[in-house]
């Protein structure tokens, strides 16, 4: 018998309704053979506070001699048992011969439920941790589960949640692009004043940079005129798309209106997702230059990814592609990127995060940059072709001391491109269209 005063008390059950002993029925405990002390020391107290004798009755033995007899004696009318579906039959058995009340607990895990707007991380509270190991042995009355009760669905927070339009302004300087341009180990700017920006690095400016003690746990804002009132919100970048009219130029004022495209709920094999499309229009001397569509992911809570345990950064890829553009990205590349892109999401720069709170092998390649490198192999080998149209999709992710490589090859009238590794042949894949 575990909790033995409480339990003893608990089992006495006539009708439907639970009576505590002190309302002054007499039992027979037989408690378990491997705790039976546990049970003896409150008789003992009992006979000390001059409880009469035989209201309170404990004999020992096992189940199946001991228990066995005292469910089938005629003079017992009311059983309560805890333990083994198979010995409750039996007990059920017996029980119903003589029309014994019976109370029976047949592996019952005492849940506790916890509401999704509790703020407890783990859903797991340091109270269930006591309840759960409060005294040796099963203790049957602890909290052994926790249940959540099902959210509701992911589309149900985009319903009502329409942002509207967003305009900003950027002078677009030179020292960005100067910036990127050294930590790709380019031999100079790949532009100047005046000059055209390379395809997506527009994403070098209209940075917003919020207080510190406005993100999150994982470096992510914490709120957002384009971040959905999502519970637990994970963010990953899924890819996009980008038609040029003319490019921007370098040192000219540029203003950028930014507006919600699409919401839409999608299952997958990891769950539930909503995918936000965020529309950027971007405008010089009151002409569009291009118009760029963004597709990110939210989930609600985190998820397990599958992702390799280690990571192998002596193996190299083996493409076949007419253009390549090897690179092993480093901690401080990932970290002067993130820098440059205002990105202070932690899994790219901060290791111990990663592994032990988002399951990662190591630091995270940025989606961007992947796509940035993509880009990278029309403009050093088909430079006089400037893009018109681009899209890229960002599979899976890339890990910091990997070696990859950019692969690409012209196609009609574009090229198709992709990110490589020893693992993957397509980590991020992107299709550009020439003018």
């Amino acid at each position: 018998m575990e909790l033995p005063v409480v339990a003893a008390g608990l089992e006495d059950r006539p009708d439907a309704r639970r009576r505590p002993q002190a309302a002054g029925r007499t039992v027979v405990v037989k408690p378990s053979e491997f705790t039976s002390a546990s049970t003896l020391e409150p008789a003992r107290l009992f006979d000390e506070a001059g409880l009469p004798p035989g209201v309170f009755n404990v004999v020992t033995g096992f189940g199946q001699d001991v228990g066995a007899a005292l469910v089938e004696h005629p003079l017992v009318r009311t059983v309560g048992f805890t333990g083994s579906d198979a010995t409750g039959r039996h007990i059920n058995q017996a029980a119903a011969r003589d029309f014994k009340h019976i109370s029976l607990e047949l592996g019952g895990k005492s849940p506790n439920i916890v509401f999704a707007d509790a703020g407890l991380e783990d859903r797991q509270s340091p109270g269930q941790g006591r309840t759960a190991h409060l005294t040796p042995g099963r203790p049957a009355h602890k909290d052994r589960r926790m249940t959540q009760p099902t959210p509701p669905p992911l589309d149900s927070y985009g319903e009502s949640w329409t942002p509207g339009p967003v305009t900003d302004e950027d002078p677009l300087p030179a020292g960005p692009v100067a910036a990127l341009s050294a930590v790709l180990n380019l031999p100079g700017p790949v532009a100047k004043a005046g000059d055209p920006l390379p395809p997506l690095w527009h994403w070098l400016y209209f940075l917003h940079w919020p207080a510190g003690r406005d993100l999150g746990a994982d470096g992510h804002p914490l709120d957002g005129h384009f971040l959905p009132p999502v519970p637990q919100r994970q963010r990953m970048w899924a890819g996009g798309r980008c038609e040029i009219t003319r490019p921007l130029r370098l040192g000219e004022p540029a203003e950028r209106i930014s507006s919600l495209r699409a919401v839409t709920a999608k299952h997958g094999r990891t769950g539930e997702m909503l995918f936000v499309t965020e529309r950027r229009e971007f405008r010089q001397q009151g002409r569009v230059c291009l118009v760029e569509e963004q597709d990110i992911v939210y989930r609600s809570g985190r998820t397990a990814g599958q992702h390799p345990p280690a990571l192998d950064e002596s193996a190299f890829p083996r493409p076949d592609t007419p253009w390549q553009l090897p690179l092993r990205p480093d901690p401080a590349l990932l970290f002067r990127f993130s820098a440059l892109t205002a990105n202070a999401h932690r899994i790219h720069y901060d290791a111990p995060y990663c592994r032990d709170e988002e399951g990662y092998p190591g630091v995270v390649v940025h989606g961007p940059l992947l796509a940035l490198l993509l880009l990278e192999l029309p403009r050093r080998h088909a430079p006089d072709q400037p893009v018109r149209s681009l899209s890229y999709r960002l599979r899976r992710p890339v890990f910091a001391g990997e070696r990859l490589v950019a692969c690409g090859a012209p196609a009609d009238d574009g090229a198709e491109l992709h990110i490589a590794t020893h693992r993957e042949d397509r980590h991020a894949t992107a299709e550009v269209i020439f003018a």
